[in-house]
This record gives C-alpha cells, sequence and structure tokens, in this order.
C-alpha cells in the first residue's frame, strides 16, 4: 500500500509545485475629474476635480486574467452658481382673515460648492500581456456608500420678501415679519448623498521594479448607474416656525421650487490617472525569479 501511495502523492506533489498561483496586494491613488454630475432648474453647473486612494488585492488565474477586489475612498467635487437664484414658499398670513402668501428669497451672484465623500468596494475582472512590463486592462463594477456631504453658499445679495395674491402685492424691507435685505450672507450644511453603483474601468502599463514589486500606472473612468440625489425638503429660504424672523436654508440639490426642484437627478463621474503599487505574493515552492519565471515572460 505505501508503495502506491508514494509516487501518487510525490505526482500531486510535483503537480502542485509546477502551478504558480500569483496573487497582489496593492495601495494607490487616483486624481483628475472627480464630480456630481447634475443639470440644474437655475444658473449653471461646474464640474469638479477629486480623487481618492484605497487598497486592493488581485489573484491571477493565470498569467493573463486576474480578479481585483478592494477598498477606497473617493472625493466628489462640484459648483453652481448664478446672477440671479430665485426661490418660494407659501404661507398662511393671518392678518385679520386668514389667507395664502407667498415667502420669495432672492440671491444676487449666487454660488454655491458642494462636496460627497464615498467608500467604495471595486470587482474587476484584469487582462494583462507582455514580458516583464506589461500593458493591462480592467473593467467591472464598483459599490458605493456616502460617507459624508456637505455645501457651502456665498452671494452679495440676498432679498426676502412676500407676495399676497389676493391684492396682487408684494412687500419688502419690512423687517419685523421677515421681509429684509441681508449682505453677502454665507450658508453651510450637511448632504446625505445615496447608494451609488458604478461601471469601472482603466487602462495602462505595468512595470516590474524587482522580482515582487510593480508599478501600475494608468488612466481609469468611472460612471454612476444610480441616482444618488439627496432626499428633497424644503424651500431654497423658509421660516420652519411660527417666528417670522427665524430663517433656514437650504442646498440647490435638497431644496424646492413652487413646481418641481432645482436638481431631480444626480450620477457620479469620474476620469483621471492611477497609479498603484503592488506586492505579489507567490504560493509556488519555488521563489520567483526576475527575467526567468514563465509566469512574467507568458504574453
Amino acid at each position: 500500500m505505501k508503495n502506491t501511495l508514494l509516487p501518487i502523492f510525490l505526482l500531486l506533489a510535483s503537480i502542485a509545485a509546477a502551478q504558480e498561483t500569483t496573487q497582489e496586494i496593492s495601495v494607490y491613488g487616483t486624481g483628475g475629474l472627480s464630480t456630481l454630475q447634475y443639470k440644474s432648474a437655475q444658473g449653471k453647473v461646474s464640474l469638479g476635480i477629486g480623487g481618492g486612494g484605497g487598497v486592493g488585492y488581485t489573484f491571477f488565474f493565470n498569467p493573463q486574467w486576474g480578479f481585483n477586489i478592494g477598498v477606497e475612498v473617493a472625493l466628489f467635487n462640484a459648483s453652481a452658481s448664478g446672477a440671479a437664484i430665485t426661490g418660494s414658499s407659501k404661507e398662511i398670513y393671518d392678518y385679520g382673515r386668514i389667507e395664502d402668501t407667498y415667502f420669495n428669497s432672492t440671491y444676487s451672484d449666487y454660488k454655491e460648492k458642494q462636496r460627497a465623500v464615498y467608500l467604495q468596494v471595486p470587482l474587476m475582472a484584469q487582462f494583462q500581456t507582455g514580458a516583464d512590463n506589461k500593458f493591462y486592462a480592467a473593467a467591472g463594477v464598483k459599490v458605493g456608500i456616502a460617507l459624508a456631504g456637505s455645501y457651502a453658499t456665498t452671494a452679495n445679495q440676498l432679498v426676502l420678501s412676500g407676495y399676497f395674491p389676493a391684492t396682487e402685492q408684494t412687500f419688502a424691507d419690512v423687517p419685523e415679519v421677515g421681509y429684509v435685505s441681508k449682505e453677502h450672507p454665507t450658508t453651510s450644511g450637511e448632504l446625505d448623498f445615496g447608494f451609488n453603483l458604478s461601471l469601472a474601468a482603466e487602462v495602462g502599463a505595468r512595470w516590474r521594479l524587482s522580482g515582487y514589486i510593480s508599478l501600475y500606472t494608468g488612466l481609469y473612468v468611472d460612471y454612476g448607474l444610480l441616482n444618488v440625489a439627496p432626499k428633497k425638503t424644503t424651500a431654497l429660504v423658509h421660516r420652519p416656525s411660527e417666528n417670522l424672523t427665524a430663517f433656514a436654508y437650504n442646498s440647490l440639490l435638497t431644496a424646492t421650487l413652487p413646481a418641481g426642484n432645482y436638481v431631480d437627478k444626480i450620477n457620479l463621474f469620474s476620469a483621471g490617472l492611477k497609479v498603484k503599487l503592488s506586492f505579489a505574493i507567490n504560493h509556488s515552492n519555488t521563489p520567483p525569479k526576475s527575467k526567468n519565471m514563465k509566469f512574467e515572460n507568458e504574453a
């Protein structure tokens, strides 16, 4: 029995030793266009610059094909501006008789910056070809969860006024009821962005630095498939209580208009440069050689 099992054991051991399953762990950084992509009912929208970084793991099934997974943090920026941004909210005014009125706001030279931070998990297939230095391409998806979101606004002036449809009158500069003008107003707050799923792709070159270390340089693009817009709340400027001089403020991304919203849909989009440093984990019984390994010289 021993004479039978020993040759089988040696054969299996030789097969296992001949098959090199290479894995990589990596750290990387990205930078370029990284933005919240949307259209606004008022003003114009500007794309933003951002980036991120993360750690990854790659399992190679053979010298050409592998699978990537990892975790990364990505920053997205955008801004909106307008010479005049207006808003309105319906109120009930009681001055002896109950009447529907509108509390109106007009910003001049309005600017708003928005920021979103996402935790993303890439799931991608990788193809590579070449000798020591390789061409590579990867494609797949990224699952994203918002970690944080914020906005900040500035303006030259904010004019708050009231419109009474019954008499078709507009009232301004009545401080005791909140119809005032504010010079150089600033506001800020948090934004609750939604879950995201992106298509992801990248191409570039893999440069062997040593037997175990490689440098990847490439271009990447991610396109969000889902609408990540925060939930809508109330008007851009509104009065949430019975106090007529207590004001609350919103972002264009969450504010509502009498008929619709400023922004209905937001997609994440990023494209730019990716640099990755990888460290090979080799499960062969024989240490890898920088130039004579079959794995590294196969096309």
